[in-house]
C-alpha cells in the first residue's frame, strides 16, 4: 500500500484538495499542528539547552510551558515577552529565546518574537541570545538574518548549541 492510499483511506472520502485548503486557512489541521508546536520546542531545543547547563552546573531560570509560564517570567523579571531562559536567575546578565520553525511563515513570526525579546533584553542591559532550528529558517533566510542581527550574532542551532558555552557571560557562570 502506498502512502497516498493510506491518506485516501483515512480521509473517508474527503477530497485531498479540501484537506490542503483546511491547512491553508488554518482549520483542523492547523489546530493539531499548533497543539504540538510548544511540545516540539520544549523537547527539541529547550531541553537540550537545559541539559547543557545542568551538565556544567550553570545556574539559570527556565520559563514554564505555555502562556502562563511566559507570564510568570514577565512578572519575575520584567521582560516582555518572557524569554525561555534567563541566566543566572539571581542578577541576570543574559536571556535565551529558542524557537523551532517548520515553515517559512512560522519562521517569520518567531523571528519577530525573538527580535522583541532581544529588544527588551537590551533595554535592560542584558545580552540577547537565540537558539533556532527547523526547516522554516531555511525557507525564510531573511527571518534568520533578522534574528542574527537582533542578537548581535549570538544565534545558535541545535548543531552549534555547545558554542553557547563560549559566551563570556556564560563562562563566568561556570563553577571553577
Amino acid at each position: 500500500m502506498h502512502v497516498w492510499d493510506t491518506v485516501a483511506a483515512s480521509t473517508k472520502g474527503v477530497p485531498y484538495s479540501a484537506l490542503l485548503y483546511q491547512r491553508y486557512v488554518g482549520g483542523v489541521w492547523r489546530q493539531v499542528q499548533d497543539a504540538y508546536s510548544e511540545v516540539k520546542g520544549d523537547n527539541l531545543l529547550e531541553q537540550p539547552i537545559a541539559d547543557l547547563f545542568d551538565d556544567r552546573h550553570i545556574p539559570y531560570y527556565r520559563s514554564g510551558s505555555g502562556a502562563s509560564g511566559a507570564t510568570q517570567t514577565v512578572d519575575a523579571f520584567g521582560l516582555s515577552p518572557g524569554p525561555d531562559f534567563v541566566l543566572p536567575e539571581e542578577s541576570p546578565t543574559l536571556i535565551i529565546e529558542s524557537k523551532v520553525a517548520e515553515d517559512g511563515g512560522t519562521a517569520r513570526d518567531k523571528a519577530a518574537r525573538i527580535k522583541n525579546a532581544a529588544d527588551a533584553a537590551k533595554d535592560r542591559g542584558l545580552l540577547p541570545c537565540a537558539v533556532v532550528d527547523g526547516k522554516g529558517w531555511l525557507e525564510r533566510p531573511n527571518a534568520l538574518v533578522d534574528v542574527v542581527v537582533a542578537t548581535d550574532g549570538r544565534t545558535y542551532s541545535l548543531s552549534t548549541l555547545s558554542h553557547l558555552l563560549d559566551i563570556p557571560e556564560i563562562i563566568d557562570l561556570m563553577p571553577s
